[in-house]
C-alpha cells in the first residue's frame, strides 16, 4: 500500500480479505456466496473507489441498487462482504 491504507482501492483490500476467507474454516457454501457477492455486486459498484472515498452514502447507494435489482438477500450478502472488507481495512490502518 504505497500511499497508505486509506489510498488503497477497495478491490485491493477485498483481495486480501478474500484470501483470509479462503483460508478460514467457513463452510464452502459461505465462501462461495461471499466470492459471488464480491465479484457481482461489490466490486462492480465500489471496487475502484479508494478506501477514503468509501462513504456512508456510497455504501447506501450500492446496497439500495443491489436490493432493487437482485433482492434483499443479495443486499444482505453484499453488506456482509463490505463489512468484512472494511474490517480488514481497519486492521491494516485505513
Amino acid at each position: 500500500m504505497k500511499d497508505g491504507p486509506a489510498d488503497s482501492r477497495l478491490a485491493t483490500v477485498a483481495a486480501e480479505w478474500l484470501a483470509e476467507v479462503d483460508d478460514s474454516d467457513l463452510a464452502t457454501g459461505t465462501k462461495r456466496l461471499y466470492r459471488f457477492a464480491l465479484s457481482n455486486y461489490v466490486l462492480p459498484g465500489v471496487g475502484q473507489l479508494r478506501m477514503r472515498e468509501l462513504t456512508v452514502p456510497a455504501v447506501d447507494r450500492l446496497l439500495t441498487a443491489v436490493r432493487k435489482a437482485y433482492g434483499s438477500g443479495a443486499a444482505k450478502a453484499a453488506r456482509t462482504v463490505l463489512s468484512g472488507i472494511l474490517g480488514e481495512a481497519v486492521r491494516r490502518g485505513a
